[in-house]
């Protein structure tokens, strides 16, 4: 049986990792350790989670805004 390596975080908090998201993609440098640290310590539920609350409370789609910053960030790298 196949499981996934990924469980999720018994302390998630969707409303403080959005913000914390939002916070890490301002400006011209982004702070990779706190999207490394939520992107990957929260199973995909949760980032499911945080997603729509990132979405309702800035009015972005999460996907495309990280997608977007991305693509910037390592076109200026």
């Amino acid at each position: 049986m196949n499981e996934g390596t990924i469980f999720p975080a018994t302390d998630f908090n969707p409303g403080v990792d959005a913000e914390v998201l939002a916070s890490a993609l301002q400006g011209m440098e982004c702070n990779k350790d706190d999207l490394i640290e939520i992107l990957t310590q929260r199973s995909n539920a949760q980032r499911l989670i945080i997603a729509q609350i990132y979405n309702d409370s800035y009015g972005q789609v999460w996907n495309l805004a990280f997608c977007c910053y991305l693509s910037l960030y390592f076109a200026f790298s």
